[in-house]
């Protein structure tokens, strides 16, 4: 390899290295939400919610379900990434084993 070889493979380990530290700040905001929803929802009687409660709840429910669906699309971009960059690693080193034999 190559030292731009190197760089662009600097490059995309670092791309993946962002896309993993965004998975766990969503990941704790998805375990945060969750937390209060299900304390809310635990503590609070039934024939106690408002129909703006109610609201409220749907809402946080929703924005919960937001947080996982972009974690999970984060999640297959970091595969996609990882398995697009052990591709050409895994390339490079045949091709310079052929060359070396």
């Amino acid at each position: 390899m190559n030292c731009e070889e190197n760089a662009h493979g600097q490059r995309e380990i670092e791309a993946v290295i962002s896309l993993l530290a965004q998975t766990a700040v969503l990941f704790d905001e998805s375990r945060a939400f969750s937390y209060a929803l299900t304390m809310t929802l635990a503590r609070t009687p039934r024939e106690n919610l408002s129909a703006e409660e109610i609201d409220g709840l749907c809402q946080l429910a929703y924005e919960l379900l937001t947080k996982l669906t972009k974690t999970s699309e984060v999640f297959q971009e970091t595969r996609q990434k990882l398995e697009a960059y052990m591709k050409k690693g895994f390339a490079a080193v045949l091709i310079a084993g052929i060359m070396a034999a």
